[in-house]
């Protein structure tokens, strides 16, 4: 939510045109996810975003 809430209120942002191999994602995303359980973070749909 508090990366929506910035892009809304007009934070700056880019989108890389390099490419990464989906294991490398895979694998950035699977401890994000291990994180914000840790944590008790609730998400939403987050597994199957991914």
């Amino acid at each position: 939510m508090a990366c929506r809430r910035a892009l809304l209120a007009g934070a700056r942002f880019w989108v890389s045109d390099e490419e990464q191999p989906a294991s490398q994602l895979a694998a950035i995303y699977e401890v994000r996810e291990a994180h914000t359980r840790r944590i008790g973070i609730p998400t939403v749909g987050f597994a199957a975003g991914v």
